[in-house]
């Protein structure tokens, strides 16, 4: 064991100081680091537990290393996620490096990355999700001796632990997401930051000695920035920490090093793939928007985003947080807005108690995840509620939090605080333990089936006939000819390498262009409630569908906006008399009894959505029964292609033709549709 020990030791500090010497070599010609120094007893915070943890915290950490082993290979996930933002970063790196398109607005630069090793390797899913666990082992590494004789060593010995035994973070070591990359960025820009620049000196001159650390400082940021859209926190937080400091001109040219690799990037952007706009604006422009999906429904106002800003805050920290560190049950779906209220409390105390005490380090670590959490709670929409979007801060938010209960603890009467934060982060050690290892045993049997080549075992029904259907459409379909799926990201990885037509939203259109476009039309104007056509003869409806123009929503009813013919408004005034339909028949009736009623309007064209398909050569269409809250069976689908059939279907009926079903009707199939184009003489 000792000779193991010992190996393990030799080979850790090797890797390390070979990342040090070769990626952050500074000490060059004999110049002088500028590095911070640090007495013992500035970073005790528990001295009983400190002082016996400070001898043993390289041997926890090389304990933490081989747990991040066995439970990463114990949990090893050969498949792609349900949720497919992984299966997206490979298709956009084939896409980039086939030079079809450029992977411009999710995980840029990650999908780069992607590309060039599979031009350099091949296409091998089980390569890249290898990948992203050296990515946590080398953030685990880099984030032990950033911290290392910096803090406390019993804190830093627990979040090490946690971080080798939290499912929720392991889970991303075996899957292509940008977690695991963007976590050792992470630790990477920590490492630089607090070995090199907290001490810094303001003044012009020093650029002349260290301008390579500040290159490498500007390329972290600019490949932090450009791998998530939140990795600008990684800038604006090391600006803040040096102007809070007083050190305006290291700001600066922190700022200038971050420019020198964006500039080119965003030209390389414009000259050789002709992306014009900053992704900044891009950005904004959806953060801003109430539905990024239905673009119609227009902008937050302030009053939004301030809800915006709470609901996520409750979200992530109350619920999220806590279900990651295994203090709250992951089937809860509460929140708390008090739980939420002393969390941030204790992220302010953290830093103002960081800055009256001097600790530099706890400044910069507190001084991020905040400006992250910002970023994070107004960007997002609150129906992602997604644990991935704040699990890459989980370790530094459990050392935050921590250290501000034990530095508040070092008041007198307050003592008690220092308890409450070794009693959390002990049981936040053993629920990780425990949970992981449910996790393991739930996992093991579906991991043997994968291993043994059934690629389908696992998955919930809805998801493997989808795959399934995937897989059979890329075989059997003429190659030619392009395939709809909602998830074609996920068919492009099961169905071998073949392009999917993505079906991600419908392509809604602003209400009021579409009445106003039908005011100065010179045709006969009908709106008609679709709750009249219930139960109404198939035939005599389906002739006056032929006149369809638009389909328009408000709230919870669907209207269709007839245009007829000034010839052919005698013969469907008769046929609405028959079917004792009464249409309102002016813009500014339905305005006034309709429009003018509703909280949310959007509505589609059905001839500009089929015209959409046929330019882009789809032919057939994957329908699947894709479970909207994956925990469990229910009617609730994301149902996106379905609607695009029905819209299309309520104009041109009988133009979809199912091709095939996998999965039978009651255990959530998924079906192939042909497009048939000739029966409306189309194609």
């Amino acid at each position: 064991m000792p000779e193991i020990q010992g190996r393990t030791r030799i080979i850790i500090k090797y890797v390390f100081s070979h990342y040090r010497k070769t990626i952050l070599k500074m000490n060059y010609n004999n110049q002088e680091k500028v590095s911070p120094t640090y007495n013992y007893q500035d970073y005790l915070l528990f001295p009983r537990l400190d002082t016996v943890f400070s001898r043993y915290q390289d041997l926890i950490f090389y304990i933490s290393l081989g747990l991040l082993l066995v439970f990463g290979i114990l949990l090893f996930d050969v498949r792609i996620s349900e949720g497919g933002d992984d299966s997206d970063y490979l298709l956009n790196a084939k896409k980039y490096i086939d030079g079809v398109s450029f992977p411009a607005f999710h995980g840029t630069l990650y999908s780069i990355i992607i590309g060039w090793l599979i031009k350099l390797f091949g296409f091998h899913l089980v390569f890249f999700k290898i990948l992203s666990m050296l990515f946590l082992f080398g953030h685990q590494i880099i984030l032990y001796f950033t911290f290392r004789n910096r803090i406390s060593p019993f804190l830093l010995s627990s979040v090490i632990l946690i971080i080798s035994l939290s499912n929720g973070i392991i889970y991303f070591g075996s899957h292509t997401y940008t977690e695991a990359f963007y976590m050792f960025l992470q630790s990477s820009l920590f490492f630089l930051m607090v070995t090199y620049f907290l001490d810094r000196p303001n003044n012009f001159n020093h650029i002349l000695k260290f301008w390579r650390t500040y290159l490498i400082l500007g390329l972290i940021l600019f490949v932090m920035a450009s791998t998530r859209n939140v990795g600008l926190a990684g800038l604006i937080a090391v600006i803040f920490y040096f102007l809070f400091e007083r050190k305006f001109i290291p700001a600066l040219y922190s700022l200038i090093a971050y420019l020198i690799f964006t500039i080119p990037f965003s030209l390389y952007k414009r000259l050789v793939w002709n992306i014009k706009g900053s992704d900044g604006v891009a950005l904004m422009d959806e953060m801003l928007m109430k539905n990024p999906y239905n673009m119609t429904l227009g902008k937050e106002n302030f009053t939004g985003l301030l809800i915006r800003i709470v609901e996520n805050s409750k979200i992530y920290l109350s619920r999220i947080f806590l279900q990651e560190i295994g203090l709250k049950n992951t089937a809860s779906a509460e929140t708390s807005i008090f739980l939420t209220f002393i969390l941030v409390i204790i992220i302010i105390i953290g830093l103002v108690l960081a800055y009256r005490s001097g600790k530099k380090i706890i400044q910069l670590v507190i001084l991020y995840i905040g400006i992250s959490l910002a970023i994070t709670f107004i960007s997002l929409h609150q129906f992602w509620s997604q644990s991935r979007l704040i699990i890459i801060y989980i370790p530094l938010m459990l050392l935050s939090f921590s250290w501000t209960l034990a530095r508040t603890g070092k008041v007198r009467k307050l003592e008690f605080f220092k308890v409450i934060a070794v009693s959390l982060l002990g049981l936040i050690v053993l629920k990780s333990l425990i949970l992981t290892t449910q996790e393991v045993k739930v996992r093991q049997e579906v991991l043997k089936r994968n291993h043994k080549r059934n690629k389908f075992q696992g998955y919930t029904p809805d998801i493997a006939n989808f795959l399934k259907l995937s897989e059979w459409a890329s075989e059997n379909v003429p190659e030619q000819v392009m395939i709809g799926s909602r998830k074609a990201s996920m068919s492009f990885i099961y169905g071998h390498g073949r392009y999917f037509y993505p079906v991600y939203k419908l392509p809604f259109e602003e209400t009021e262009l579409i009445l106003s476009y039908a005011d100065s039309s010179t045709k006969e104007i009908f709106f008609v409630d679709d709750i009249h056509f219930v139960k109404k003869p198939v035939q005599q409806v389906l002739l006056l569908k032929q006149y369809l123009y638009a389909l328009i929503s408000f709230d919870d009813a669907v209207y269709s906006l007839f245009l007829v013919d000034e010839e052919m408004i005698s013969p469907v005034d008769s046929l609405l008399n028959e079917l004792k339909i009464q249409p309102v028949r002016s813009v500014h009736q339905f305005r006034e009894e309709v429009v003018e009623k509703a909280d949310n309007t959007s509505a589609v064209v059905p001839e500009l959505l089929l015209k959409e398909l046929k330019e882009n050569n789809v032919y057939y269409l994957i329908n699947a029964s894709l479970r909207l809250d994956r925990s469990k069976k229910s009617n609730l689908k994301i149902n996106t292609v379905e609607r695009y059939m029905i819209a299309i279907n309520a104009k041109y009926p009988g133009i979809f033709k199912m091709v095939k079903q996998i999965g039978h009707n009651n255990q959530e199939p998924a079906r192939l549709f042909y497009i048939d184009y000739q029966k409306y003489h189309l194609d």
